[in-house]
């Protein structure tokens, strides 16, 4: 599933309207969610084998988990954690003696992972 991932509220209402049957072009109108990542996931749900009323009772963590590769999901995590210290980057830069290399240094000792 390339482009944006949509929240797990928001394919949670797409299965809800789809078991309704509701039409796919009035789901978007609906959520806000485009046609074709509408299809896209619909199409996961069919490849896979899924059942719509099953799906639809699952917790978020569960039901992502079944649409992403759990890697991706820490990766996803890791890198929002990296973006929320750019800005205290950007201000370190500006020091005496302080590199884009020992911020590097500095982040992975406290981020090992």
């Amino acid at each position: 599933m390339a482009g944006k991932r949509i929240s797990m509220g928001s394919l949670k209402q797409i299965l809800l309207l789809r078991n309704l049957g509701t039409g796919k072009k009035a789901i978007a109108r609906q959520t806000g969610v485009s046609k074709v990542a509408i299809n896209e996931y619909l199409d996961v749900i069919t490849r896979k084998g899924y059942v719509l009323q099953d799906l639809i009772h699952l917790e978020e963590p569960v039901l992502e988990g079944l649409f992403f590769n759990v890697k991706e999901i820490e990766e996803v995590a890791r890198y929002n954690i990296l973006k929320e210290l750019f800005p205290t980057f950007a201000e370190e830069l500006h020091e005496v003696g302080v590199n884009r290399m020992f911020l590097w240094q500095e982040y992975k000792l406290t981020h090992p992972d």
